[in-house]
């Protein structure tokens, strides 16, 4: 995504812009990369990764990949030891592509007793004595040689590995004592067991995601390796607050690992889960579902297409997740999902319900505001006329189809946000008593569209409340915007990937202009039906009303 943010700034400076935004920006298509052939420039081998690149041919962008390192090609070998009755034979065997040489044993042929002497080596049948031999290989992965051996049988013992160790030698103590290493050969005299000794080199480390999801469980590293472990998904209204080792924090909220980590083995790290976080004194929350991320993954976009029944809440679902289905329709400038992905005109795309993230912007009232775009529709389709109530502006919030949207009537029964997102809003989200509406909340006291308060659930900031009341909370105003929006219509300022989201406070200037936010933070105005203007709800969560406060109405 930042290739293509530098691609855009870049094309804008050389051939102008083609994006208008309703406060005059502009921003231009962005480039997308033609790549060359790959070269390589360094090849692989069995001990080490390679390396290729490619250019664009359009810009002077170049890629690189790892090649992953080959694989051991080794020949049937050669004898350098022949096997005789007792003792095992010796093989030597190398890699065609590295010349790394491993041995083998070669089994021994074993007597060949007639009247009791063996005919092969001519031993009597009562002077051959047997011996077992038991292997602790304490983790390492080797060809089994445990057995009864005939006395005096020489052995060639093998290398064993074991991932993140170096193999260090075989002992007949588990203790290790040095007096008892043994060399290659052992020779078999009486009753043994031998011992694998490790030194660590690396540890693997397997991750417990609880009521998320990764897309690794295990990984291995290096001792003393900086690393940054994967940052889970949740299943859940949950956020991510770090991975742990039992109750030592291994990892911040980002994956990336706190030293001292003291990990010196094989371990599992569980994820911390939270229900709330604070970004520079700025708290968030997550409550309800809606669509939201575009689904990227031909397998379950191919499962998805098999799908034919919506589910209760008119979403498609599959392994245990609900989807979204909308076919995009192309408008005048192209459209890009916050991946980088292309939109086409015509295309099927899923996109995930997920939970909504919300921002904190009353902690004495419990008042929040969506994070993000969730959605995007027109504030009133008619701008001339409100056929329902003749007496009301187009740009009346107390009648406007956008707050009818958000809290449910007869026209939007069926698609309504607060049933969509909350499974029982009621239990979830409280009632605003008298909304203000007034001229002053419009940041014009002589405006004469300013409508009546109104008690509603969910609704949209005013003017005086974007501008004065929350400013310090809300930052610079730009929002991201959902993919699901997106593919809706979304005005999107292509360089930052930030949109306009609607305010509820008429404009002074007509009866069908409505005050909006721009990508860029400043207060816009726009047609009550225009539909590309996003949304982002505000609403009372019960359970952020401080403790002794139920009573709070919000006003």
């Amino acid at each position: 995504m930042k290739v293509v943010k530098f691609l855009l700034a870049l094309l804008t400076i050389t051939s102008g812009a083609i994006f208008l935004t309703s406060c005059g920006d502009e921003v231009e298509t962005p480039h997308e990369h033609t790549w060359g052939e790959w070269e390589v420039l360094n090849p692989a081998t069995c001990s080490a990764e390679g390396l290729k690149g490619r250019d664009c041919t359009g810009c002077d962008k170049y890629e690189r990949e790892k090649v992953e390192k080959l694989a051991h090609n080794y020949d049937a070998g050669t004898t350098v030891v022949e096997a005789g009755c007792t003792t095992n034979g010796v093989k030597l065997i190398t890699c065609t592509q590295c010349k790394d040489i491993k041995t083998e044993n070669v089994e021994a042929l074993g007597h060949k007793f007639e009247n009791g002497k063996c005919t092969k080596c001519g031993t009597f049948e009562e002077e051959a004595k047997s011996y077992t031999l038991n292997v602790e290989a304490n983790g390492g992965e080797l060809n089994d040689i445990t057995g009864l051996y005939v006395e005096n049988t020489v052995l060639v013992l093998p290398t064993p590995s074991k991932t993140n160790y170096v193999f260090a030698g075989w002992y007949t103590t588990a203790s290790f004592d040095e007096a008892s290493k043994v060399d290659v050969k052992l020779v078999i005299t009486s009753d043994v067991t031998i011992y694998a000794k490790w030194e660590l080199v690396g540890y693997e480390i397997t991750l417990d995601a609880g009521v998320g999801t990764v897309n690794k469980n295990t990984l291995n590293l290096e001792l003393n390796e900086v690393f940054t472990l994967e940052v889970p998904v949740s299943n859940e209204y949950k956020f991510f607050a770090g991975w742990y080792l039992g109750e030592q924090k291994i990892t911040d909220d980002e994956g990336t690992g706190l030293k001292p980590w003291g990990i010196t083995e094989d371990v599992t790290l569980t994820a911390l889960w939270v229900d709330s976080k604070e970004v520079n004194g700025i708290k968030f929350v997550y409550q309800g579902e809606y669509p939201q991320s575009v689904v990227t993954s031909e397998e379950v976009i191919a499962e998805l297409g098999k799908v034919t029944v919506l589910n209760d809440n008119g979403y498609l679902e599959y392994n245990g997740n609900q989807y979204a289905k909308y076919v995009y329709k192309a408008g005048t400038s192209a459209a890009y999902f916050n991946n980088g992905e292309k939109l086409v005109d015509g295309a099927t795309y899923y996109f995930r319900v997920e939970p909504i993230l919300w921002r904190l912007i009353d902690s004495e009232k419990g008042i929040v505001l969506t994070e993000n775009i969730i959605d995007v529709m027109a504030y009133f389709e008619n701008e001339k006329t409100n056929e329902d109530h003749p007496a009301a502006t187009p740009n009346n919030y107390a009648f406007s189809d956008v707050s009818s949207w958000l809290n449910g009537d007869v026209k939007f029964a069926k698609k309504n946000f607060a049933m969509t997102a909350f499974v029982e809003p009621l239990d979830v989200i409280k009632m605003t008593e008298d909304l203000d509406n007034s001229a002053g909340s419009t940041g014009d006291l002589d405006n004469p569209y300013a409508c009546d308060d109104i008690t509603t659930f969910l609704y949209l900031l005013s003017y005086e409340e974007y501008k004065e009341i929350y400013k310090n909370v809300l930052g610079t105003g730009a929002t991201k915007v959902s993919d699901y929006a997106i593919a809706k219509g979304a005005k999107v300022d292509n360089y930052t990937m930030k949109g306009e989201w609607w305010l509820r406070s008429p404009s002074a200037k007509s009866l069908s202009v409505v005050l909006s936010v721009s990508p860029t933070g400043e207060i816009c105005e726009n047609k009550v039906n225009d539909a590309s203007i996003g949304v982002r709800p505000a609403v009372v969560f019960k359970n952020l009303i401080p403790k002794g406060d139920e009573q709070n109405e919000t006003k």
